[in-house]
C-alpha cells in the first residue's frame, strides 16, 4: 500500500496535467473571437404558400 498509493496519485496528476495542455492547445488554435464562417446558406424562402393558392385564414371551431 506504502508504494502503490503515491504510483496511482501520480498517474492521476499525470493525466490531469495532459487534459489540461489539450485544452490550451485547443483554445490557441481556435479563430480569433469575431471571425465568423457561414458553411450553409438555404435556398430563398421554402415551404411558403404561393400567390397563386389564395390567402389562409384563421378559423374558429364552434361545437
Amino acid at each position: 500500500m506504502r508504494y502503490l498509493i503515491p504510483v496511482l496519485f501520480e498517474s492521476v496528476v499525470n493525466k490531469a496535467q495532459q487534459q489540461q495542455q489539450q485544452q490550451q492547445q485547443y483554445r490557441q488554435s481556435r479563430k480569433p473571437e469575431g471571425a465568423i464562417k457561414v458553411d450553409y446558406i438555404p435556398q430563398g424562402k421554402k415551404g411558403t404558400v404561393p400567390d397563386s393558392e389564395g390567402e389562409f385564414v384563421d378559423y374558429e371551431e364552434v361545437k
